[in-house]
């Protein structure tokens, strides 16, 4: 377990969250660990998840709140790091709330609420929302479509992408407009509205095989049409010695139900001569990769929308298939398993498929017999879920 950051190391740590170029998320746990174990942000944070809608004007009115709530380690931390902790989503979940019903109390801490928004909108508004708030949101969307003055609508803006993204807003639907220059909305409106644009655009960009006729793939498409997982920030790299590029120029790997791109961009930066074919069913996820992957430079994916049920559509052959968190979905995990070794090239050092499997009571055997594909499906079971870097360590080294 990390050890909490001493008031040095957590202003190192801001500078880093600050500067995109850098990918702050193998430290997060030392983040969550500051915040939840140094007393005057675990003070502020368990008084902001404790209180009742009569306390919390109070909580967040009081000096101590507005200064943790405006400290750079915080607010940082909660707009750059995904952490799915308790600690954190009840806070976010009682701020929004009060600044909902009271949006006097969201001007002190604007950096907060910005970041709580573009936060709540990464992990796709999962917190829990009541009936009243429902109400008052609806309100909110009706003010911000109506507001003239772009100072007028600033605070309602902010306070409505907690809980709807900004491209739902009437204003926003087809172009950012002149508020995407202000300095509190910048962020979020990139977030919210110019990459859902950017997004939208892509869409049409995107080649499609075959044809998604199974009930359970048509079922798991809508799912995540509606709401693509996960949203990432950073591409995770291992640096490679000449020799491992070399070896592996000319890969070529497929990543199927590659969902929003992070496992492809992950390998596609860690073996950099190599090439990946990313498929899946859902073409909003694809969408969102696609755009991730331009952002960090990276141009040695091909995006396709598509059910690996009908990969022989792709008429290409693999020497490495990527597929993590997928097999489960299916209606036959064995089927998909079958059809993803039917495209594996025939024998050799390099034909390995690394699946991640976690189906409780089931076996999967592979009826080509190839051996490689079996070693490596028992090797890689559960290592991608416990560590992606052991994942690509054990992978190269099969390489």
């Amino acid at each position: 377990m990390p050890r909490s950051l001493d008031p040095t190391l957590q202003a190192a740590f801001a500078e880093c969250l600050q500067d995109s170029r850098i990918s702050c998320s193998p430290a997060i746990d030392a983040w969550y660990v500051t915040v939840n174990t140094e007393t005057r942000f675990k003070a502020v944070l368990d008084r902001l998840c404790n209180a009742d809608d009569h306390q919390i004007r109070a909580v967040l009115l009081s000096e101590g709140a507005v200064a943790v709530l405006n400290d750079r380690f915080v607010y940082l931390g909660v707009e750059k790091l995904l952490y799915p902790a308790d600690l954190i989503e009840n806070a976010l979940r009682n701020v929004r709330r009060a600044i909902l019903h009271d949006p006097f109390l969201a001007m002190p801490i604007l950096r907060f609420v910005r970041a709580a928004a573009i936060q709540i909108y990464q992990t796709d508004y999962a917190l829990a929302e009541s009936l009243d708030e429902t109400r008052e949101v609806d309100k909110l969307l009706s003010i911000c479509d109506q507001a003239e003055a772009a100072e007028n609508a600033i605070i309602p803006l902010l306070i409505l992408a907690c809980y709807r993204p900004l491209h739902l807003v009437g204003r926003f639907r087809e172009q950012p407009g002149p508020l995407a220059q202000n300095e509190e909305l910048h962020a979020l409106i990139k977030l919210q509205v110019s990459d859902a644009l950017n997004e939208r655009a892509l869409k049409s960009t995107i080649p499609a095989f075959g044809t998604i006729k199974n009930a359970v793939s048509e079922a798991t498409r809508g799912q995540y049409e509606e709401n693509p997982c996960p949203r990432w920030n950073s591409v995770e790299v291992i640096p490679q010695p000449r020799p491992m590029l070399e070896r592996t120029k000319g890969l070529e790997i497929l990543n199927a139900g590659c969902g929003t791109g992070l496992e492809a961009a992950n390998a596609a930066q860690t073996l950099k001569t190599s090439n990946i074919t990313a498929i899946d069913l859902s073409l909003s996820s694809l969408a969102y990769g696609k755009r991730k992957a331009a952002e960090a430079g990276i141009e040695n994916i091909d995006f396709l929308q598509g059910d690996f049920l009908d990969i022989g559509g792709l008429d290409k052959s693999f020497d490495l298939i990527l597929s993590s968190g997928v097999l489960h979905h299916m209606e036959d995990p064995q089927q998909g398993l079958d059809r993803l070794a039917s495209v594996l090239r025939p024998t050799g050092s390099r034909c390995w498929l690394a699946c991640t499997v976690r189906l409780q009571g089931n076996t999967f055997s592979l009826k080509s017999g190839n051996t490689y594909v079996r070693r490596v499906i028992k090797r890689m079971r559960m290592t991608f879920a416990s560590s992606a870097k052991m994942y690509w360590r054990l992978l190269l080294r099969a390489l």
